[in-house]
Order: C-alpha cells, then sequence, then structure tokens
C-alpha cells in the first residue's frame, strides 16, 4: 500500500512536486502516522517553506465493500483525479485463503481488486484528462512456472490449483494484459494506462519467501 515501502516513497515524491496525494491503505492510523512522518521527511529537505497536501482514505483490496466505500468517500471529497497508481500487493501466501466471497486473496488483492478500483473511477479520470493509470507489475509475469497454464477457466485459482508463486506470477500478468486493453480502449480519450516492474527493491513484498527475501537484502531498501 501507500504506507510503506515503493507506495511510501512513491507518495512522497508526488507530494513534494506538488500533487495532491491521497494514501489508500488498510490501517487509517498507519497512513496517517505516515503522512506526518512524510511532511517532516518533506519539510526537512527542503530549503524553504513547502505545503505540502496528503490525505487517508481506507482501502482493504481483499473487499468488494471496502473498495466501493472508498471510490464513495474518495468522490464525496470533490477532488480532481489525474494519475490513479495501483501499487498495492501480496506475494506467496503458503496457504489458500479466500476473502468472504470465496475469491482467494492474492487474485483479489492483486489484481481483481485494483481491477474493480479502476473500473470505478473511470469516470473522474475521464473528466481530468491527460490522465494515467499506473500498474505496478513484475517479472514475475513470465514466471516459468506460468507459461502454458493462463487458462480462464482456472481463474481465479481454487484450493486444487493454487500454487504461492505461480499465482502472484499469474495477478502481475493479469495486471499487465488489463492495462494493454485499457489503453485500446481509453487511449484516444486522453487516458492511459501502463504497467511497470519496479525492479528488486527491499520491501515486506517476500516476507512468505525466504529465497527471494534473502535476495532483497541486498538490493536498494526505502
Amino acid at each position: 500500500g501507500a504506507n510503506r515501502g515503493i507506495g511510501r516513497e512513491i507518495a512522497k515524491q508526488l507530494a513534494k512536486l506538488g500533487a495532491t496525494v491521497i494514501l489508500a491503505c488498510l490501517d487509517k492510523q498507519q497512513a496517517e502516522e505516515q503522512i506526518r512522518e512524510i511532511e517532516h521527511e518533506i519539510q526537512q529537505e527542503s530549503t524553504g517553506d513547502v505545503s505540502v497536501s496528503m490525505k487517508s482514505i481506507p482501502l482493504d483490496l481483499n473487499s468488494f465493500y471496502s473498495i466501493n466505500k472508498f471510490v464513495e468517500e474518495f468522490l464525496q471529497l470533490n477532488l480532481p483525479l489525474h494519475v490513479l497508481i495501483n501499487n498495492a500487493s501480496i506475494m506467496g501466501l503458503p496457504k489458500y485463503t479466500t476473502n468472504v466471497q470465496g475469491i482467494e486473496s492474492q487474485f483479489m488483492v492483486n489484481y481483481l481488486g485494483p481491477f474493480l478500483l479502476t473500473r470505478l473511477l473511470v469516470p473522474v479520470l475521464l473528466k481530468n484528462t491527460p490522465s494515467r493509470v499506473v500498474c505496478v507489475s513484475s517479472q514475475a509475469h513470465a514466471d516459468p512456472l506460468l507459461r502454458g497454464q493462463f487458462v480462464l477457466e482456472q481463474i481465479p485459482p481454487t484450493a486444487n490449483s493454487y500454487h504461492p508463486r505461480r499465482t502472484y506470477g499469474l495477478t502481475k500478468l493479469a495486471l499487465i494484459l488489463f492495462m494493454n486493453r485499457f489503453s485500446k480502449i481509453y487511449g484516444s480519450q486522453g487516458l492511459v494506462g501502463v504497467s511497470c516492474h519496479p525492479g528488486m527493491v527491499k520491501t515486506k513484498i517476500a516476507e512468505n519467501d525466504p529465497i527471494l527475501n534473502s535476495l532483497l537484502q541486498v538490493r536498494v531498501t526505502f
């Protein structure tokens, strides 16, 4: 999310550029604490007074209700929306886990949740063109375990088909396909969708994957 790791750094840099930044986080208290810390850091790094505009709205991407509630609260702010960054993700849950609707949680948080959030915000994005949606994907989309296994009838994963790494790669591939199609639909209207691989960055994303987590220890730390 936006309160740690890559998401936090993105929020900070956008705020430094003068953007009004909405932090969509699972824990509102943690989000507010991070806003205060980021504001302090920006002031410390600046030579003069800097106006920072940041707000937080609770969001649980594993919940359809929470996603709809987030959009409702955002629209009530009556703010323009020029950039939506879908950064939140979970990786390699060791056990098959579902949300209250019975949808596998990794697929829901990494792909289906961001998909719904984006679709609900398309009207306001179109009102504020040029605008864009950025989905943080991963090189894991090309995981050898995934090749030849993108079968629509097996999505989302079931208890029998679930594999921690393969499911993560599946969600990241789905994001890329989503953004490719998104740009074809809305690009001519000034709304584009892009996906990106952030590289190897030491965050808590790999806490369920000891091998990958050990590799991240020698990489850049946020």
